[in-house]
């Protein structure tokens, strides 16, 4: 009864949640590892209240548990997005490879697993544009808040690129032969402002298992939403030519 999307910031993850939430039984919960975020659903928040010290001599597998156990009390089934940066911090250290240890719990806990992918060059830009505005998903076109262009650091997002694709990667290695993981590309998931069709005959098969009401017509993204994550930042970066021939040469074969 678990809908996880793992991915990077800026990868339109509550776009895809806004799918989950239309019309469902299916909560869209956003980022439920988050430790900044003040919500039921916050682990920083289940752990104070748990303890560390009581928790940290459980198996980590058990702690997850009751974690989700503890949000199933307010909501079930759920739809939650887990950031690559964040996959650490479920593990408590239990585990010395990040991610390792989550992908298998949720394997085992029988978890639809979506990889939601998006350009490794637009998520880099929107994170540094929201860094720089503060505004999520659009240039700020009016004169008061006009801001000059400026040079992206190409070493900085030839690591990024690096470590997204290294992450993803690990992904589909450690989802390899699991029949519920699927991939969605973002740029065809705005544009369709719907879920695949693969996916949502898998979610209907699966809503059927557990006897949820869902109407598959209203598992679509609102119009509104898919247009505001069109962008073109090229008034505020000056490079971004430079930026994508890098993206190009990191994905030759």
């Amino acid at each position: 009864m678990i809908i996880v999307t793992v991915s990077t910031q800026r990868s339109g993850t509550k776009l895809l949640g806004t799918c989950f939430g239309s019309g469902t039984q299916i909560k869209p919960l956003g980022e439920i590892f988050n430790p900044d975020r003040i919500a039921l659903g916050c682990y920083s928040q289940f752990l104070k209240a748990e303890g560390y010290r009581t928790l940290q001599e459980l198996p980590a597998d058990i702690v997850l548990d009751r974690y989700f156990a503890h949000i199933f009390h307010t909501w079930r089934p759920i739809h939650f997005d887990l950031m690559f940066n964040q996959l650490e911090i479920p593990c408590l250290s239990w585990n010395p490879f990040p991610g390792f240890f989550m992908y298998g719990y949720l394997r085992s806990r029988g978890a639809l697993v979506i990889s939601l992918e998006r350009d490794v060059v637009d998520t880099y830009v929107s994170g540094k544009f929201l860094e720089r505005t503060g505004v999520a998903h659009g240039y700020v076109a009016d004169p008061q808040h006009a801001i000059e262009p400026l040079v992206l650091d190409a070493n900085d997002f030839t690591n990024y690129a690096r470590t997204v694709r290294w992450h993803q990667d690990q992904l589909h290695l450690a989802m390899a032969n699991y029949p519920n993981f699927h991939i969605i590309n973002y740029t065809d998931l705005a544009a369709s402002a719907k879920l695949p069709d693969n996916l949502l005959s898998f979610i209907m098969d699966w809503a059927s298992k557990y006897q949820l009401n869902i109407d598959r017509k209203y598992i679509q993204i609102h119009p509104s939403l898919a247009r505001k994550t069109a962008v073109n930042y090229a008034d505020a970066f000056s490079n971004i030519g430079e930026i994508r021939d890098i993206a190009k040469i990191q994905s030759a074969p």
